[in-house]
């Protein structure tokens, strides 16, 4: 019953946030039409929609959101794969007869959905192409929030928004606010979906729709294109641009309606992958985590790695040392431990650094970083504590990726309750932690919890880089304190053009009580822009950080 009272307030709260912030009103959409209307990119959107036995209210309903499109300049490529249901065809040829901008093509045979993609496709002239299922809803405005977007962004060649689902009753739910484009993420959950829009001679000219990779043929299509594309040209809209409709068999409703889908994603990622010569294992969701796991390759010899134990400012070393050394799995590794002067470490297989002062203490643990041999460093501290054997592994096999800067682990406390899964930028000069989940266990917002990702920032506790790419980003920082340490660490990396990464399946140990507060300054000579792209603008932050709950009021106008 807890379940069930958690989801109707979820869904009370949804509604509440839908009537207080999303453009629903006719004067707001005229105002919107208007400033659509002046802009100076004008181009013709192709809506392609392959058509399968869809109920007759459900397909009318599809049919009339996009004739609502307050952008007019569209037109809908309808490609009905043999239905052999007879209402089908009666409200098709309907719609061809009121409205000149409804195109369809009937196929003789039953195809399956990429080659009545593909059907659809041809009849597209659009300057992009648009990709709706078949009884999914377009809210009015959706067409117009893209041309603004590529309006405002000259380059793009895809774009994609946030979602929503629709009950069979009407009832819309579950709001997906997702983070800007991630080529991680985009692996293992297809963020992208139903509603994407594609630069049309881009998709023509990587042939369409892949036949054989039906259940996740967009998925495949997008995986595809990223790799023609330059990350900037793949574009997000922050806006609830469609209602993935829950029917009965849809993949809304669980993967386990379609299992051929789960095989489909697997290959579609494998052959990804291969593509970019990037050696790793691909494994299959479970029911129960509908996520692709893709496990990168070491060499068959593991490098070396440097362990840096900051316990400068700590105590609890004794206990943090003991787990590190009993727990880890990984082959290679030596431990290099920052204290003060006077510090006790009974510990005999590890190199101590001593000094008076902190600057003192970092300059040499920086110059024994560039001394070592070692192929990678990693940083922990003295509060950090390790219960998983392959945390380091894991953290590892992503710091191995030519453009990853830093890799860095989920930090929870004894209780299982998530501490830290990155950092959020708040502003040009603050950053709070980030608590995609409320517990260890479990997926947590979207999966976020538990998925690899792209993230601004990384606390400075649990990470790993490439030893050339830390000593390129002027080693390790000053700062005592393990966030904002980690803070500066992350902002230089990321100065280098290399990505920061969150691993979620490395999890390690937090033994201190946090404080209160959860914000960190940021330095304002290195400081970032004001938006987070990782992290939505429809979501909540405040006093106990970035939680991913619904924002009241979002941090973005309705039209922006």
């Amino acid at each position: 019953m807890h379940g069930f009272l958690r989801a109707v307030w979820q869904r009370v709260r949804y509604e509440r946030w839908i009537s207080s912030y999303e453009i629903h009103t006719e004067s707001d959409l005229a105002r919107l039409g208007r400033e659509i209307g002046s802009l100076a990119k004008q181009p013709l959107i192709s809506v392609v929609v392959p058509v399968f036995n869809t109920p007759a209210a459900y397909l009318t309903e599809m049919i009339e959101s996009v004739r609502r499109q307050i952008y007019p300049h569209w037109e809908l490529c309808l490609a009905d794969d043999a239905s052999d249901a007879p209402h089908v065809d009666t409200i098709l040829r309907d719609y061809l007869r009121v409205d000149a901008r409804i195109k369809l093509i009937s196929r003789p045979v039953n195809g399956h959905i990429s080659a009545a993609s593909n059907s659809a496709l041809a009849l597209a002239t659009g300057d992009y192409v648009a990709l709706l299922d078949h009884d999914d809803v377009l809210p009015a405005h959706a067409l117009a929030m893209v041309v603004k977007y590529l309006n405002l962004h000259p380059k793009t060649r895809l774009l994609y928004s946030d979602e929503d689902k629709i009950s069979a009753s009407g009832q819309r739910h579950s709001p997906f606010f997702k983070p800007d484009w991630d080529p991680e993420l985009i692996l293992q959950t297809n963020f992208f979906c139903h509603f994407g829009i594609y630069e049309a001679a881009l998709v023509r000219e990587l042939g369409g729709f892949r036949e054989g990779s039906e259940g996740s043929q967009d998925h495949d299509l997008v995986l595809r294109c990223s790799r023609k594309v330059a990350g900037d040209a793949i574009v997000h809209i922050p806006h609830v641009l469609y209602h993935w409709r829950e029917a009965e068999q849809s993949t809304a409703l669980g993967l386990v309606n379609k299992p051929y889908a789960l095989a489909a994603g697997v290959a579609a990622v494998k052959a990804h992958l291969l593509a970019l010569g990037r050696d790793a294992h691909v494994h299959a969701p479970l029911s129960e985590a509908p996520r692709i796991l893709v496990e990168d390759v070491l060499p068959p010899t593991a490098p070396a790695i440097l362990i840096v134990v900051d316990a400068f400012d700590s105590h609890g070393l004794e206990a943090s040392l003991e787990a590190l050394l009993q727990r880890t799995a990984y082959p290679d590794f030596r431990l290099i431990v920052i204290a003060r002067e006077q510090q006790p470490i009974r510990h005999v297989d590890v190199d101590i650094i001593a000094a008076a002062s902190r600057p003192e203490a970092m300059a040499a643990a920086n110059a024994a970083i560039a001394e070592s041999s070692a192929e990678y460093v990693c940083l922990l501290d003295a509060q950090t504590l390790v219960d998983a054997p392959d945390w380091l592994t894991r953290l590892a096999r992503l710091a191995a990726i030519s453009d990853v800067g830093l890799a860095g682990a989920r930090l929870c406390a004894k209780d299982g309750r998530v501490i830290a899964a990155g950092l959020v930028r708040v502003s040009a000069v603050e950053a709070v932690l980030a608590k995609p989940g409320r517990k260890r266990q479990g997926p947590g917002y979207f999966g976020l919890n538990q998925l690899t990702r792209q993230v601004s920032l990384l606390p400075g506790a649990g990470l790993v880089a490439r030893r050339a790419v830390l000593i390129e980003a002027g080693g390790l920082p000053d700062e005592a304190d393990w966030i904002q340490r980690g803070v500066v660490l992350s902002e230089r990396v990321s100065a280098l053009g290399l990505r920061n990464m969150l691993v979620g399946a490395s999890t390690l140990i937090r033994a201190e009580k946090l404080r209160r507060a959860t914000s960190v300054k940021r330095s304002a000579r290195s400081a970032g822009p004001d938006r987070d792209r990782f992290y939505n603008p429809n979501l909540a932050l405040g006093p106990n950080g970035a939680t991913f709950r619904m924002g009241f009021p979002p941090r973005i106008e309705s039209s922006e």
